[in-house]
C-alpha cells in the first residue's frame, strides 16, 4: 500500500512503517487528534472538559511523551484522564530487535538521547510536582512481556515519588499483552466496566 496519511477526528496521522514516521510524531499526532477533538466536540454534543484517552502499548507510548513532554498542556489538548495500558514507556536496548527499531525511529544511535526521550525520560526531566496532571490510570498484564512490566513498574515508582501520591494502578490477571484489550465489551469482560468506574469517578473529582 503507497505511502498515505490516515484521517481521524480531522488530524492527520501517519502511518508509521510505509510514511517512516520518526520522533516526535507519534507524540504531535496524538497532540493533533486530542486538540482537534476538544475544540470540535461540543458540535456533536459532547463536553470539551470530559475527555478521556486511552492509548495501548506503543500507542500508550506516545500518548505518555504528548503528556510529559508539556505538548498536551501549551497546545490546549489536555484530557480530562489519560489511561496507559501496557504502555511503552521504557526501551529494553540490550534487544536487538528494539535498539534498531529506536535508533531508526529517532534517527540517531545515541543510545542515551534515545531514552532521555523515551516517555519515562521525558517525565524525569520535564515533569515536577507542580506539573497539571490529569487523571491517570496505568494497567499491566500479569503476563505482559518484562520490558513493558519493568517500564511501567519504574514510572509509577518516580511518579509517586515527585508528585507524593500514587496515580491508579492496577495489574490485569490471567491477561497478556493485548488480550484484555480485546476483551473489552465481549462477554464476561471484567476490564470496560473497570474503565468506566474509572472515568465516572474522575468526573465526579475536582
Amino acid at each position: 500500500m503507497p505511502c498515505s496519511a490516515a484521517r481521524a477526528s480531522g488530524s492527520s496521522l501517519r502511518l508509521s512503517e510505509e510514511c517512516q514516521a520518526r520522533f516526535p510524531d507519534g507524540m504531535d499526532d496524538v497532540t493533533s487528534a486530542l486538540r482537534w477533538i476538544k475544540a470540535n466536540i461540543h458540535e456533536y454534543g459532547g463536553d470539551a472538559n470530559g475527555i478521556f484517552a486511552i492509548g495501548q502499548s506503543a500507542g500508550g507510548g506516545h500518548l505518555a511523551m504528548a503528556l510529559f513532554s508539556g505538548r498536551l498542556q501549551q497546545q490546549n489538548a489536555m484530557p480530562k484522564g489519560v489511561m496507559l495500558q501496557s504502555a511503552a514507556l521504557l526501551y529494553d536496548l540490550s534487544q536487538e530487535q528494539r535498539r534498531t527499531s529506536m535508533i531508526a525511529y529517532y534517527a540517531t544511535h545515541d543510545l542515551d538521547r534515545i531514552l532521555a526521550q523515551s516517555a519515562l525520560g521525558l517525565f524525569n526531566e520535564l515533569v515536577t510536582a507542580e506539573t497539571m496532571m490529569p487523571a491517570l490510570f496505568v494497567t499491566v498484564a500479569e503476563f505482559d512481556f518484562q520490558e513493558c512490566l519493568q517500564g511501567n513498574q519504574k514510572f509509577v515508582r518516580a511518579f509517586s515519588k515527585r508528585m507524593k501520591y500514587l496515580p491508579t494502578y492496577q495489574v490485569l490477571p490471567g491477561h497478556n499483552h493485548v488480550s484484555y484489550c480485546l476483551s473489552i465489551g465481549l462477554q464476561g469482560d471484567e476490564v470496560g466496566p473497570r474503565i468506566v468506574e474509572w472515568v465516572r469517578d474522575s468526573l465526579c473529582t475536582e
